[in-house]
Protein backbone atom coordinates (compact mmCIF):
# COMPACT_ATOMS: atom_id res chain seq x y z
CA UNK A 1 0.00 0.00 0.00
CA UNK A 2 1.28 3.43 -0.96
CA UNK A 3 0.05 6.34 1.13
CA UNK A 4 0.89 9.86 -0.04
CA UNK A 5 0.72 12.75 2.43
CA UNK A 6 0.46 16.21 0.90
CA UNK A 7 1.19 18.96 3.42
CA UNK A 8 0.16 22.52 2.58
CA UNK A 9 1.68 24.21 5.61
CA UNK A 10 4.77 26.36 5.00
CA UNK A 11 5.91 25.69 8.58
CA UNK A 12 8.09 22.60 8.78
CA UNK A 13 7.39 20.67 11.99
CA UNK A 14 4.47 22.97 12.78
CA UNK A 15 1.12 21.66 13.98
CA UNK A 16 -0.18 20.51 10.60
CA UNK A 17 3.11 18.95 9.53
CA UNK A 18 3.56 17.28 12.93
CA UNK A 19 0.14 15.65 12.83
CA UNK A 20 0.55 14.58 9.21
CA UNK A 21 3.76 12.82 10.23
CA UNK A 22 1.90 11.05 13.05
CA UNK A 23 -0.72 10.04 10.49
CA UNK A 24 2.09 8.63 8.34
CA UNK A 25 3.60 6.77 11.29
CA UNK A 26 0.26 5.13 11.94
CA UNK A 27 0.00 4.12 8.30
CA UNK A 28 3.54 2.70 8.34
CA UNK A 29 2.72 0.58 11.41
CA UNK A 30 0.21 -1.41 9.39
CA UNK A 31 2.57 -1.90 6.49
CA UNK A 32 2.08 1.16 4.29
CA UNK A 33 4.83 2.74 2.24
CA UNK A 34 4.47 6.42 3.14
CA UNK A 35 5.69 9.23 0.90
CA UNK A 36 5.46 12.88 1.93
CA UNK A 37 5.08 15.91 -0.29
CA UNK A 38 5.82 19.01 1.79
CA UNK A 39 4.62 21.57 -0.74
CA UNK A 40 6.76 24.41 0.63
CA UNK A 41 9.86 22.52 -0.55
CA UNK A 42 8.57 22.10 -4.10
CA UNK A 43 8.61 24.61 -6.91
CA UNK A 44 5.01 24.82 -8.09
CA UNK A 45 4.00 27.81 -10.19
CA UNK A 46 0.39 29.02 -10.26
CA UNK A 47 -1.84 27.68 -13.02
CA UNK A 48 -1.80 30.04 -16.00
CA UNK A 49 -5.01 28.63 -17.47
CA UNK A 50 -3.17 28.32 -20.78
CA UNK A 51 -4.95 25.05 -21.68
CA UNK A 52 -1.65 23.49 -22.66
CA UNK A 53 -2.93 20.35 -20.93
CA UNK A 54 -5.99 19.97 -23.16
CA UNK A 55 -4.67 17.24 -25.44
CA UNK A 56 -2.68 15.03 -23.09
CA UNK A 57 -3.77 15.97 -19.58
CA UNK A 58 -0.21 16.95 -18.74
CA UNK A 59 0.57 20.45 -17.51
CA UNK A 60 3.03 22.25 -19.76
CA UNK A 61 4.61 24.29 -16.99
CA UNK A 62 8.06 22.85 -16.34
CA UNK A 63 8.39 22.60 -12.57
CA UNK A 64 7.97 20.10 -9.73
CA UNK A 65 4.26 19.47 -10.27
CA UNK A 66 5.10 16.71 -12.75
CA UNK A 67 6.81 14.76 -9.98
CA UNK A 68 3.83 15.23 -7.66
CA UNK A 69 1.47 14.17 -10.45
CA UNK A 70 3.19 10.78 -10.72
CA UNK A 71 3.02 10.34 -6.95
CA UNK A 72 -0.70 11.08 -7.01
CA UNK A 73 -1.39 8.60 -9.77
CA UNK A 74 0.52 5.76 -8.12
CA UNK A 75 -0.73 6.31 -4.55
CA UNK A 76 -3.39 4.03 -3.07
CA UNK A 77 -4.52 6.63 -0.54
CA UNK A 78 -3.88 10.33 0.01
CA UNK A 79 -3.76 12.68 2.99
CA UNK A 80 -4.44 16.34 2.29
CA UNK A 81 -3.32 18.49 5.22
CA UNK A 82 -3.56 22.25 5.57
CA UNK A 83 -3.80 24.86 8.30
CA UNK A 84 -6.42 27.56 7.97
CA UNK A 85 -4.90 30.69 6.44
CA UNK A 86 -7.07 33.72 5.77
CA UNK A 87 -10.28 31.68 6.01
CA UNK A 88 -9.15 28.90 3.66
CA UNK A 89 -6.35 26.52 2.71
CA UNK A 90 -2.85 27.92 2.36
CA UNK A 91 -1.64 29.42 -0.88
CA UNK A 92 0.68 26.42 -1.31
CA UNK A 93 -2.25 23.99 -1.12
CA UNK A 94 -4.48 26.07 -3.38
CA UNK A 95 -1.72 26.35 -5.98
CA UNK A 96 -1.37 22.56 -5.93
CA UNK A 97 -5.14 22.15 -6.30
CA UNK A 98 -5.26 24.54 -9.25
CA UNK A 99 -2.52 22.66 -11.05
CA UNK A 100 -4.43 19.40 -10.63
CA UNK A 101 -6.94 20.87 -13.09
CA UNK A 102 -4.65 19.57 -15.83
CA UNK A 103 -5.41 15.98 -14.81
CA UNK A 104 -8.98 16.28 -16.02
CA UNK A 105 -8.10 16.57 -19.70
CA UNK A 106 -8.77 15.38 -22.35
CA UNK A 107 -11.54 13.03 -21.11
CA UNK A 108 -12.44 14.55 -17.70
CA UNK A 109 -11.06 11.37 -16.16
CA UNK A 110 -8.20 12.30 -13.84
CA UNK A 111 -6.85 8.87 -12.93
CA UNK A 112 -7.69 9.60 -9.29
CA UNK A 113 -11.27 8.37 -9.40
CA UNK A 114 -12.26 6.42 -6.30
CA UNK A 115 -8.96 6.82 -4.47
CA UNK A 116 -9.60 7.40 -0.76
CA UNK A 117 -8.48 10.67 0.77
CA UNK A 118 -8.26 11.86 4.38
CA UNK A 119 -8.59 15.57 5.16
CA UNK A 120 -6.65 17.17 8.01
CA UNK A 121 -7.20 20.80 8.99
CA UNK A 122 -5.56 22.71 11.84
CA UNK A 123 -6.96 26.02 13.03
CA UNK A 124 -5.88 28.63 15.54
CA UNK A 125 -9.29 29.26 17.03
CA UNK A 126 -12.48 27.27 17.72
CA UNK A 127 -15.82 27.54 15.90
CA UNK A 128 -17.21 29.58 18.77
CA UNK A 129 -19.59 32.51 18.29
CA UNK A 130 -16.98 34.84 19.79
CA UNK A 131 -14.54 33.94 17.03
CA UNK A 132 -16.82 33.53 14.06
CA UNK A 133 -16.31 36.27 11.56
CA UNK A 134 -19.73 37.84 11.20
CA UNK A 135 -19.98 40.16 8.26
CA UNK A 136 -23.10 42.23 7.60
CA UNK A 137 -22.42 43.55 4.14
CA UNK A 138 -26.07 44.07 3.24
CA UNK A 139 -25.96 47.85 3.01
CA UNK A 140 -22.60 47.84 1.24
CA UNK A 141 -23.63 45.18 -1.27
CA UNK A 142 -27.01 46.78 -1.91
CA UNK A 143 -25.35 50.14 -2.49
CA UNK A 144 -22.91 48.50 -4.88
CA UNK A 145 -25.72 46.78 -6.79
CA UNK A 146 -27.78 49.98 -7.00
CA UNK A 147 -24.82 51.84 -8.46
CA UNK A 148 -24.23 49.11 -11.03
CA UNK A 149 -27.91 49.01 -11.94
CA UNK A 150 -27.97 52.80 -12.33
CA UNK A 151 -24.95 52.53 -14.61
CA UNK A 152 -26.63 49.71 -16.55
CA UNK A 153 -23.68 47.42 -15.80
CA UNK A 154 -25.85 44.58 -14.52
CA UNK A 155 -29.38 43.36 -15.02
CA UNK A 156 -32.11 45.23 -13.15
CA UNK A 157 -33.34 41.95 -11.65
CA UNK A 158 -30.06 41.10 -9.95
CA UNK A 159 -30.57 40.71 -6.20
CA UNK A 160 -28.28 40.84 -3.21
CA UNK A 161 -28.66 37.08 -2.73
CA UNK A 162 -27.77 36.49 -6.37
CA UNK A 163 -24.57 38.43 -5.83
CA UNK A 164 -23.48 37.29 -2.39
CA UNK A 165 -25.03 35.63 0.62
CA UNK A 166 -23.47 37.93 3.17
CA UNK A 167 -25.94 37.77 6.02
CA UNK A 168 -24.67 34.55 7.60
CA UNK A 169 -21.56 34.15 9.74
CA UNK A 170 -18.98 31.82 8.29
CA UNK A 171 -16.79 29.31 10.02
CA UNK A 172 -13.28 29.41 8.57
CA UNK A 173 -12.48 25.80 9.49
CA UNK A 174 -15.68 24.46 7.97
CA UNK A 175 -15.16 26.54 4.84
CA UNK A 176 -11.60 25.20 4.53
CA UNK A 177 -12.82 21.62 4.80
CA UNK A 178 -15.55 22.41 2.30
CA UNK A 179 -13.06 23.71 -0.25
CA UNK A 180 -10.90 20.60 0.20
CA UNK A 181 -13.96 18.40 -0.18
CA UNK A 182 -15.00 20.24 -3.34
CA UNK A 183 -11.53 19.76 -4.77
CA UNK A 184 -11.73 16.02 -4.08
CA UNK A 185 -15.11 15.83 -5.78
CA UNK A 186 -13.74 17.69 -8.79
CA UNK A 187 -10.78 15.36 -9.37
CA UNK A 188 -12.64 12.19 -8.36
CA UNK A 189 -10.99 11.48 -5.02
CA UNK A 190 -13.17 9.79 -2.41
CA UNK A 191 -13.12 11.58 0.97
CA UNK A 192 -13.61 8.97 3.67
CA UNK A 193 -12.72 10.81 6.91
CA UNK A 194 -11.29 14.01 8.35
CA UNK A 195 -9.71 15.42 11.48
CA UNK A 196 -10.01 19.05 12.52
CA UNK A 197 -7.78 20.37 15.28
CA UNK A 198 -8.85 23.68 16.80
CA UNK A 199 -7.73 26.29 19.33
CA UNK A 200 -4.04 26.13 18.45
CA UNK A 201 -3.52 29.88 18.46
CA UNK A 202 -0.26 30.99 16.86
CA UNK A 203 1.88 28.41 18.66
CA UNK A 204 3.25 26.09 16.00
CA UNK A 205 4.05 23.45 18.61
CA UNK A 206 0.74 23.63 20.49
CA UNK A 207 -0.52 20.30 19.18
CA UNK A 208 2.49 18.51 20.67
CA UNK A 209 0.91 19.12 24.08
CA UNK A 210 -2.24 17.30 23.01
CA UNK A 211 -1.72 13.55 23.34
CA UNK A 212 -5.33 12.82 22.37
CA UNK A 213 -4.98 14.59 19.03
CA UNK A 214 -1.64 12.90 18.38
CA UNK A 215 -3.08 9.47 19.10
CA UNK A 216 -6.11 10.26 16.98
CA UNK A 217 -3.90 11.17 14.01
CA UNK A 218 -1.80 8.02 14.40
CA UNK A 219 -4.87 5.79 14.63
CA UNK A 220 -6.40 7.58 11.67
CA UNK A 221 -3.34 6.77 9.57
CA UNK A 222 -3.58 3.08 10.44
CA UNK A 223 -7.33 2.83 9.91
CA UNK A 224 -7.17 4.85 6.70
CA UNK A 225 -4.51 2.51 5.31
CA UNK A 226 -6.63 -0.54 6.06
CA UNK A 227 -9.64 1.14 4.49
CA UNK A 228 -7.59 2.07 1.42
CA UNK A 229 -6.52 -1.57 1.09
CA UNK A 230 -10.14 -2.69 1.19
CA UNK A 231 -11.11 -0.10 -1.40
CA UNK A 232 -8.22 -1.21 -3.64
CA UNK A 233 -9.48 -4.78 -3.34
CA UNK A 234 -12.97 -3.46 -4.16
CA UNK A 235 -14.29 -4.82 -0.88
CA UNK A 236 -16.49 -1.74 -0.46
CA UNK A 237 -18.39 -2.14 -3.72
CA UNK A 238 -22.09 -2.11 -2.92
Amino acid sequence: MKILTIVGSPRENGNTHFLSQKFGEGAAKVGAEVDEVFLQKYSIAPCRHCFGCLKEGICKIDDDFGEIREKLLTADGILLASPVYCCSVTGQMKCFMDRCYSLSFPTWETGLEGKPVFLLVCAGYPPDERYKIVIHHKFTVEAMLKLQKDLKVIDENMTVRNAIDAMKPFDTTVDTLKLMYQFCAFVGLQPVAFQEVLSLGHDKKAVQERPDEIEKASQAGAKFTMMAAMIKQKAFIS
